[in-house]
């Protein structure tokens, strides 16, 4: 312990007994995930008293979230299920966008189009949902139609491990 922060900082105890006390009343965990802590204890993130601070400011962050949840919550309840599913999918649409143009932006279009239609499909072979079996058929059709980029592609990535 250093003299300017006295505080000794104890990982785990808290939140398991707490995890405990609401497993109890048929909750869930009450830890949040601790990124402030993988993030920013590393020496790379700066000086300890400057950590200290980033990890105070992301805790209260995270405080005033919770604290806004049950609003959240409240109004989203006030609304149409079928809305609150369309609300759901406008929030991840840039991260579809964005992984859209990344898989098209490459030589290898096929076969990312075929395994994005593959997951897309609603299926299970011996109990193995589409996800899977569009990776599979991915590389499958990238082997068929574009095999000359698909081994160009192996190639530079066996060179570069």
């Amino acid at each position: 312990m250093s003299a300017r922060f006295p505080v000794r900082i104890q990982y785990g105890t808290p939140g398991g007994v707490l995890s405990i006390v609401n497993a109890l009343f048929g909750g869930h965990a009450s830890q949040v995930a601790r990124t402030g802590v993988a993030i920013l204890g590393s020496p790379d993130a700066g000086p300890l008293g400057g950590r200290y601070w980033a990890n105070l400011i992301a805790s209260t962050l995270t405080l005033l979230i919770a604290f806004g949840a049950g609003l959240v919550i409240v109004l989203l309840d006030l609304l149409p299920a079928s809305y609150v599913f369309a609300l759901a999918g406008l929030a991840i649409f840039s991260s579809l966008q964005g992984a859209f143009e990344q898989a098209f932006s490459t030589k290898l279009r096929f076969g990312a189009l075929t395994a994005f239609v593959v997951a897309a499909t609603p299926f299970a072979v011996f109990g193995i949902t589409s996800a899977f079996w569009a990776v599979l058929i991915g590389v499958g059709a990238s082997l068929i139609a574009e095999r000359p980029e698909l081994t160009d592609y192996w190639n530079e990535h066996r060179v570069a491990q």
